[in-house]
């Protein structure tokens, strides 16, 4: 079963311009909890391009590079969206590395930026198997950060506590 949802893909064509072809879901991180699976994906989708309204040539409007997909019934259906940047910002880049509590909250850790437009690496979370997300709480600034990775586990400390790790 295709998880992502190819209506919406899209092209944007503009005269002189090559076509933009938004279609591309990739690096895919994958986290399951009894029948609710989550993806994480790179989604192209998310990138859009408008003429620019105060002079020659084209502009990006928008950048929701981190998609997901998420299954109640165990990958038989899928819902797609993209996850919300954090705080104040508007950008998210990608780089997607899922999780799951023993609880079945889900984690999404991926790159960004804040409101102020620096790099970030930001860490959503989910408490209803990946449908909805909250906004991204940034656990690193680093304009150069690259490939974060998430890991989710026992606190050493509480056992009954869950911890989050992101590198």
């Amino acid at each position: 079963v295709q998880a992502n949802v190819p209506s919406g893909d899209y092209i944007q064509q503009f005269p002189g311009f090559r076509p933009f072809v938004h279609a591309t879901q990739s690096e895919v991180s994958t986290a399951a909890f009894e029948k609710h699976v989550v993806l994480g994906y790179n989604n192209s989708a998310g990138l859009h391009v408008s003429p620019n309204p105060s002079g020659p040539g084209l502009i990006v409007d928008r950048v929701r590079l981190s998609g997901f997909a998420a299954s109640s019934d165990g990958g038989k259906t899928w819902t797609n969206g993209f996850l919300p940047p954090s705080h104040g910002a508007t950008q998210t880049f990608g780089d997607p590395s899922v999780g799951v509590n023993r609880h079945g909250a889900f984690y999404y850790a991926t790159l960004g930026a804040d409101a102020l437009g620096r790099g970030t690496v930001q860490v959503n979370t989910s408490h209803d198997g990946g449908f909805t997300w909250s906004e991204g709480a940034i656990v690193q600034q680093d304009d150069a950060s690259d490939k974060e990775w998430l890991a989710v586990g026992p606190d050493p400390a509480n056992r009954h506590r869950d911890n989050v790790y992101v590198t």
